[in-house]
């Protein structure tokens, strides 16, 4: 027993001797830190155009109908990056595209910017209906452009000659991306 209490006597003062130790911290040493941000709009589609022909009479032959109702697209570019975007569409349904269905559309647009086209006819694969090359001078004061695609022959729906008749409908696919 005496053996035991002086073993733990030992260990006691052992480790009262070496496992204690004294830290200091150095006067007047600052530390850094990062602060890190994104700063920064979006650029969005925030409306598309809706083209509907409504009810349309039809004999068999090949017909251009005109769009009844003027519709809208509106980019907004809050970025302010000053850099250029464009705009596609494409529609993936097969009984419209395989039909033969094509949809000319022209936008009217603000005369500071540049067109991809000045006319687009759609059949299905993606085309490019807007284009702004440089949009500095549009971002600068982060506006929303909105562009109408008029009634009337600027804007039209092409039947192919032997449709079936019944309804069609297809859905459009807009894509907006910034380009160089």
């Amino acid at each position: 027993m005496f053996k035991k209490g002086i073993l733990m006597s030992a260990f006691i003062l052992l480790v009262s001797i070496v496992g204690t130790s004294s830290v200091y911290a150095e006067e007047g040493e600052g530390m850094e830190s990062l602060v890190k941000l994104r700063l920064g709009g979006e650029l969005l589609l925030t409306e598309v155009p809706t083209f509907s022909y409504g009810r349309i009479s039809y004999d068999g032959t090949s017909k251009t109908v005109d769009l009844p109702e003027t519709q809208k697209m509106t980019v907004s570019d809050k970025t302010g990056l000053g850099e250029g975007w464009r705009v596609t569409v494409s529609f993936k349904d097969t009984k419209f595209k395989t039909g033969g269905f094509k949809l000319k559309v022209t936008p009217t647009i603000d005369s500071e910017l540049a067109i991809a086209a000045s006319t687009t006819t759609l059949n299905g694969d993606e085309a490019s209906v807007l284009q702004a090359n440089s949009a500095e001078a549009y971002t600068k004061d982060r506006n929303d452009f909105t562009f109408d695609y008029a009634s009337g022959e600027s804007n039209q729906l092409t039947i192919p000659d032997n449709a079936k008749s019944g309804s069609y409908a297809t859905i459009l696919t807009w894509n907006l991306e910034s380009t160089p």
